[in-house]
C-alpha cells in the first residue's frame, strides 16, 4: 500500500515541525520578556546617587565629583548609606555627619566596593571633620588606590575604618575612637598605609 506523504512546510519538515518551532519561539520570547522585566526591576532597585547627596541609601555608579549636602541619617531598609562601585570618584563629605542605626547595623556609612582611584574627603570647606557613627563599619574599603582623609569614626560595631582585600590605599588625618571592635582594621590586601591619626578606646 502506498503511503500518503506528510504535508511539507517551507522549512522542509512536516507540519508538526512547524508547530514545534512555534512553541520553541514562544518559549524564547517569554524568557526574553522575563529577562527584560528582571533587569528593569534590578535597575529600579538601585538608587543611584546624584552629584549632590541628601539622603542615605544610594550608590555611586558613574565617575565624577559628589558632595554630601547635609547630615545623613539611616533610613529603614538601607544597608550602606553610600556605596561606591566605580572608578575615579571624589566624595566630599564637607563635614557632615553620617549616622547609622547603631549596633544592629549590617552596613557601612561609606562602602567602597572593589572600585579604584577613589578619594574620600571628610572635611571639605567645613571647619570640622565628618563624623561617621552607628554602622557595622564606619568606612569599608574593598578597593584599590583609595585615599581617605579628614574623617572621624566613632561608635561603630566592628571597626571605625575597615580595609578588606584593599590595595595601595591610605587613611590620613583621621580619628577613630569608641568603636566596639577595631579603630582601624586591615584585613588582607597589600601596600596600604596609615598616616597621621589617632585611635582610642576601641
Amino acid at each position: 500500500m502506498r503511503q500518503i506523504p506528510r504535508a511539507q512546510t517551507p522549512f522542509g519538515g512536516p507540519i508538526k515541525s512547524l508547530a514545534r518551532f512555534g512553541r520553541t519561539r514562544l518559549i524564547i520570547l517569554s524568557l526574553a520578556a522575563l529577562l527584560l522585566v528582571s533587569r528593569s526591576a534590578m535597575s529600579a532597585a538601585v538608587n543611584v546617587c546624584s552629584k549632590t547627596i541628601n539622603s542615605c541609601g544610594c550608590s555611586i555608579t558613574t565617575t565624577g565629583v559628589y558632595t554630601v549636602a547635609q547630615n545623613l541619617n539611616f533610613a529603614s531598609g538601607v544597608g550602606d548609606c553610600i556605596s561606591i562601585g566605580t572608578k575615579n570618584v571624589i566624595l566630599n563629605l564637607d563635614g557632615n555627619t553620617i549616622t547609622g542605626p547603631g549596633s544592629s547595623s549590617t552596613g557601612s556609612g561609606i562602602h567602597i566596593k572593589k572600585a579604584a582611584s577613589v578619594w574620600i574627603e571628610g572635611q571639605g570647606t567645613a571647619s570640622t571633620q565628618s563624623i561617621i557613627s552607628g554602622w557595622k563599619y564606619g568606612i569599608e574599603n574593598d578597593g584599590n588606590d583609595v585615599l581617605i582623609e579628614n574623617v572621624s569614626t566613632t561608635g561603630n560595631a566592628k571597626a571605625g575604618i575597615y580595609f578588606f582585600k584593599a590595595n595601595n590605599s591610605q587613611v590620613v588625618n583621621f580619628s577613630s575612637s569608641n568603636n566596639s571592635g577595631y579603630g582601624v582594621w586591615l584585613s588582607s590586601g597589600g601596600n596600604n598605609e596609615i598616616g597621621a591619626g589617632t585611635t582610642s578606646l576601641n
